[in-house]
């Protein structure tokens, strides 16, 4: 290899380091990519998980189950560092643990009342029956995430609840586009 090309491939070699250090740094720094349309698409920042309560956004792993391994074979979730393979997810918190949730055509309600925008779906885009939980109060330990920002999301309406323990931290926007 001549001297021009020896020193092209070290000048590409240093930018994939670089730019491989710089994306570590800022994932160490708690920073994640949204590009689902469950939350507004966007840059987020991840904090300790303290105080959860409903209405708080939280970034989690969803737990390597028969519907989420399902969900991602038909490409509801994409590969990712989380159990299974799947990636984190961000949702909000919309029942905590002994709260009550029922789903009816209208949708989701915690305690009798009714989560916007949360009707479930009895099947998805290609006309694929989504599983719908049964009625329940939330167990100890667990969650329930519905994003009413978008009625496609694909959330506890269909794999019900999840442990407090799989949630990695809770997520605030920092770059983020709003909905038309």
């Amino acid at each position: 290899m001549s001297r021009e090309g020896r020193a092209f491939v070290t000048r590409v070699a240093i930018g994939v380091g670089v730019t491989a250090g710089i994306a570590a740094a800022v994932w160490a720094a708690g920073y994640r990519y949204n590009e689902t349309a469950s939350l507004p698409v966007g840059i987020w920042r991840i904090h300790t998980a303290a105080n959860l309560q409903a209405g708080t956004i939280v970034n989690f792993c969803p737990p390597p189950n028969a519907i989420l391994m399902e969900g991602r074979r038909r490409d509801y979730l994409a590969d990712g560092p989380c159990p299974g393979g799947l990636e984190s997810m961000f949702k909000p918190i919309v029942a905590l643990s002994g709260d009550r949730v029922a789903l009816t055509a209208q949708g989701v309600t915690v305690n009798g009342a009714l989560v916007p925008n949360s009707a479930p779906a009895p099947h998805d885009g290609l006309g694929r029956a989504l599983p719908v939980p049964a009625d329940q109060t939330v167990p100890a330990g667990f969650v329930w995430l519905v994003s009413s920002y978008s009625a496609d999301s694909f959330d506890s309406r269909y794999f019900g609840p999840v442990a407090v323990a799989a949630i990695i931290g809770t997520a605030d926007p920092i770059f983020v586009k709003e909905a038309p």
